[in-house]
């Protein structure tokens, strides 16, 4: 198993479910989303979500 997988699989946010969140977004994007319609689809709770998301983005962006 490679480092990668074991930190989506440590994540909770393996590929399935970013791809399931972008979907959804494409498709209700003139709609009012709230975190709990995105959490719902992807079977999480909505504040794991977002912490999840934080820890994600915290790790993909540049220290400034």
């Amino acid at each position: 198993m490679s480092c990668e997988l074991c930190q989506r699989q440590k994540d909770g946010m393996g590929s399935r479910p970013v791809r399931m969140i972008k979907e959804y977004i494409g498709e209700h994007y003139s709609e009012n989303i709230t975190l709990n319609d995105i959490a719902d689809i992807v079977f999480l709770n909505p504040a794991y979500l977002s912490a999840m998301f934080k820890r994600r983005q915290d790790r993909l962006s540049p220290s400034i």
